[in-house]
C-alpha cells in the first residue's frame, strides 16, 4: 500500500514539475508588475507607503488561487475525458490514497511558487516595512493557505464537471472570496472605515489567508489574531478535505452516483 501512494505522489510530482516553470515564471512576471505598482505608482498617487507590502501580500495569494484553480480544472477535465483517474482507482484500495497523493502534490507546488513570491515583494518592498518575523508562524501559514487553496479548489474539481466548473467556481464562488478575502486592503483599515461591512469579511474563507500571512510577518497590527487564521484555516481544510474523498467517490462510482 505504502510502494502504491509512493507512486501516486510521484506521478503528481512529475506532473507539476512539468509545469512548474511556466506558472513559476508567469508568476515573477506579474508580481513583479504589482509590486511595482504598490511600490511606485499609488504611494505617488496618494496611497500610504504602509500599506506597500500587506497589498502586496494580497497580490501573491491572488496568484496562488489562480495556480490552483488552473491545476484543479486539469482533473475535473480528466475524470470527464480522459478517465486517467479511474485507471488509478483500480490500483488502489479506494479515493483516499488517489487524494491525498494529489493534494499533497498541488500543496508543495504552491507551497514552491509562494516563497519565490514573497522573495521579489522582500526585495522591491526594503524600507516599506518591519517585519516580525515569526518563523514557526510563517511556516504553518504558508501550509494552510496551499492546503486550503487546493482543497478548496479540488472539492469542486471531484463535485463539477468541467463546464459547470467553468461556469460557477471563479465567478460565483472565488469571485465574493476575493472581494471580502482583503486581498486589495487589510481587514483593519476597513474596520476603521466600517465596522459593520467589515464583520461581513468575516466570512471570507480567504481573508484568514491575506491577513494570517500578514500577521505571521507584521505581528497583530493587520487586525486578525494569528491564532484564529491557523483555526479557521485548519477546520475548513480539513472538512474539505472529507469532501474531497466523498465527492470523488460519487463522481467516479456508477452505483452511488
Amino acid at each position: 500500500m505504502r510502494s502504491v501512494f509512493r507512486i501516486l505522489l510521484l506521478r503528481e510530482l512529475y506532473v507539476l514539475r512539468a509545469r512548474f516553470w511556466d506558472d513559476f515564471l508567469n508568476g515573477i512576471f506579474v508580481s513583479f508588475l504589482f509590486a511595482l505598482t504598490v511600490r511606485y505608482f499609488l504611494p505617488a498617487m496618494g496611497m500610504d507607503p504602509a500599506l506597500q507590502f500587506p497589498l502586496f501580500i494580497g497580490g501573491v495569494i491572488s496568484l496562488c488561487i489562480r495556480v490552483a484553480y488552473l491545476h484543479c480544472l486539469t482533473i475535473t477535465k480528466d475524470i470527464g475525458t480522459s478517465k486517467f483517474i479511474h485507471y488509478q482507482l483500480l490500483h488502489t484500495s479506494g479515493s483516499i490514497q488517489v487524494v491525498v497523493a494529489r493534494i499533497l502534490g498541488q500543496i508543495i507546488s504552491l507551497i514552491a511558487v509562494l516563497i519565490p513570491y514573497m522573495m521579489l515583494g522582500l526585495i522591491m518592498m526594503h524600507g516599506s516595512y518591519v517585519l516580525v518575523y515569526q518563523p514557526f508562524a510563517l511556516a504553518a501559514m504558508l501550509f494552510l493557505i496551499a492546503s486550503f487553496l487546493t482543497t478548496f479548489c479540488m472539492f469542486w474539481a471531484y463535485t463539477l464537471p468541467l463546464d459547470r466548473y467553468l461556469d460557477l467556481v471563479w465567478p460565483r464562488f472565488l469571485g465574493p472570496m476575493i472581494v471580502f478575502g482583503g486581498m486589495h486592503f487589510t481587514w483593519l483599515r476597513m474596520h476603521t472605515l466600517s465596522p459593520k461591512v467589515a464583520t461581513l469579511f468575516l466570512f471570507s474563507p480567504l481573508l484568514y489567508c491575506t491577513e494570517g500571512l500578514r500577521a505571521s510577518l507584521f505581528g497583530r497590527a493587520t487586525g486578525i489574531p494569528l491564532i484564529y487564521a491557523i483555526a479557521v484555516l485548519t477546520v475548513l481544510s480539513s472538512a474539505l478535505l472529507v469532501g474531497c474523498f466523498v465527492q470523488l467517490r460519487k463522481r467516479t462510482d456508477c452505483v452511488i452516483r
